[in-house]
């Protein structure tokens, strides 16, 4: 089969939209001008695309108002998944399970945003890392998040099968595979921090433990460079150190990035122990929900809305490469002013 011509893949999607179920007959449908700007094509070719759909029934032409839903669809039954999605997430991982789970699976399952609905299976990858696991071909794309060596080979062998696979935050080279990158969350944290005037930041990271925690701290020394900011004694740490030293980095840094709510519990700890305050004294953004707002403790998170969207305009169509995630960043009341200044360690 050849490749779609520009105005084919917009009426593909169009029509995939009318399926869905959301519109009823003679709701009003986007503008000419809309549809320009969300496919970044001509007038022409959107066009083009509608008049097939019209011709189709799918659409029809109201004079003085506008394109609006066809007749085709009067009975507006809810479009029911037809594609499966299998999520595989490390099994050890909260942040991973919990949040894949809870945030990004409701969004698929339920198509809002969405070209339809999926069906979605949630597994753990040390499940596939075995021999007696194998995926059943029913698959109609696997999202792999961070899976190791030993499942690397069923996923090379399902994309040979003809299979689409996402891999989430993965060095390992995979040809035919696309992967989804987390891009800019140690910048913009370390940029909402030094516009509110602190100057002494740092990042607390679990040691020799997952590689992500290593990627952080990498970003987090490119950010601070960015900036021409000083990293202070202590500033770059986990939990270990802050038991071992009894939290003496918290009298020189004002404002911390945790990478995880184990350290987080720490820092909360040791914040307790020397009489200091979140956002009061301690400015804090967590890359996991610390499940208190009125602690006033930030939180960096995936945008798994954006996810979504990928993995749909992967499976309508599909091109290996490698995508920047972006993060959303929650400050809430993380804004504490900083007590001391730079010169106070340097001079």
């Amino acid at each position: 089969m050849g490749k779609l011509n520009l105005y084919e893949n917009i009426r593909d999607k169009l029509m995939l939209e009318l399926l869905n179920g959301k519109f009823r007959t003679g709701d009003l449908f986007a503008t000419d001008e809309e549809l320009c700007a969300r496919f970044h094509a001509g007038r022409n070719t959107v066009r083009h695309a509608v008049r097939q759909l019209v011709e189709s029934g799918y659409l029809t032409y109201r004079r003085h108002v506008g394109i609006c839903v066809g007749a085709k669809y009067t009975e507006n039954k809810p479009h029911q998944p037809d594609r499966k999605v299998l999520l595989m997430v490390p099994s050890w991982s909260y942040v991973y399970g919990y949040k894949y789970e809870s945030l990004l699976m409701p969004v698929l399952t339920s198509g809002e945003g969405l070209s339809q609905p999926y069906e979605v299976e949630l597994a753990a990858i040390e499940e596939f890392e075995g021999p007696d696991k194998n995926f059943s071909g029913s698959e109609d794309i696997v999202l792999a998040v961070d899976p190791g060596e030993k499942c690397i080979g069923k996923l090379r062998d399902f994309i040979a099968s003809g299979g689409k696979v996402l891999i989430f935050h993965n060095n390992t080279e995979l040809p035919g595979a696309c992967f989804i990158t987390p891009a800019g969350g140690c910048r913009s944290v370390v940029r909402y921090f030094y516009d509110l005037g602190h100057r002494n930041i740092g990042i607390i990271c679990h040691f020799g433990g997952h590689r992500e925690n290593w990627n952080w701290m990498t970003d987090f020394i490119k950010a601070m460079n960015e900036f021409s900011l000083p990293i202070l004694p202590g500033a770059i740490c986990d939990g270990r150190m802050l038991h071992e030293y009894n939290g003496e980095s918290l009298d020189r840094v004002t404002a911390w990035l945790c990478v995880n709510r184990r350290n987080l519990n720490n820092l909360l700890e040791f914040s307790r122990k020397k009489n200091l305050k979140i956002p009061d004294d301690l400015s804090v953004i967590c890359t996991d929900e610390s499940g208190n707002p009125s602690l006033g403790i930030g939180n960096l998170s995936w945008d798994f809305q954006y996810l979504a969207r990928m993995i749909d305009e992967q499976l309508n169509n599909y091109v290996p490469a490698t995508y920047p995630l972006p993060h959303i960043l929650d400050p809430r009341e993380s804004t504490a002013p900083p007590r001391q200044s730079p010169k106070t360690f340097f001079s």
